[in-house]
């Protein structure tokens, strides 16, 4: 297999409290032979819902919520034999040492990574249906933000505690809680967990 290591731009972020640096992988830098990483690599195309069928749905729900999946990439192990593609050529300075590093979860700039994500989510969905078939079904619809809620504010608690157990069985953890109601945000104030509240008048 070609290893086609994918350039590094480095960006340094100085606040107030502290400073961070910060990674952006560049998949689709050509290299000297005029291909990237992105151009040799599959897309898998898509298994995930239109986004017009996606947003219809969400729409007809009376009580409607929005979460995210934290550092969802994060979570996803790519198989050891294939990420020979995933390493990292770093220097700190122009006397230091070459090293070398290798990703073993999936980069979020390489264009096979929404339909791994998709995949995985979609498997853990069909293994967990039996004990969530609802939360099995809007997983299965969505990538990493879940739209969805239900006909009253009882079934919108049980689908959020269904989602977030079928999710965890997986290692995901669902934040940036979204509703319109804040009934259905009140179970979260007791966690550090980030939340919105959006009025009907929004």
């Amino acid at each position: 297999m070609r290893i086609i290591p994918s350039p590094i731009i480095s960006l340094i972020i100085v606040s107030t409290s502290r400073k961070r640096l910060l990674l952006h992988f560049d998949a689709s830098a050509k290299t000297s032979t005029g291909q990237s990483l992105n151009s040799i690599l599959l897309n898998g195309g898509s298994i995930q819902d239109e986004l017009f069928s996606l947003v219809n749905r969400f729409r007809t729900h009376k009580y409607a919520f929005n979460a995210d999946i934290q550092k969802m990439y994060r979570q996803i192990l790519i198989e050891p034999s294939r990420r020979d593609p995933q390493i990292i050529v770093w220097k700190e300075t122009n006397n230091s040492l070459l090293k070398i590093y290798q990703l073993n979860t999936v980069t979020y700039v390489m264009v096979s990574v929404p339909i791994l994500a998709m995949r995985v989510l979609k498997a853990l969905a069909d293994a967990e249906h039996e004990d969530f078939s609802e939360a099995a079904k809007i997983i299965s619809r969505h990538m990493h933000d879940i739209l969805s809620g239900a006909t009253s504010l009882t079934l919108e608690k049980k689908l959020q505690v269904d989602i977030s157990e079928l999710l965890r069985r997986g290692a995901f953890e669902l934040h940036k809680w979204v509703s319109h109601h804040p009934a259905f945000l009140m179970v979260f104030l007791h966690q550090n967990i980030h939340l919105k509240i959006r009025s009907r008048t929004q």
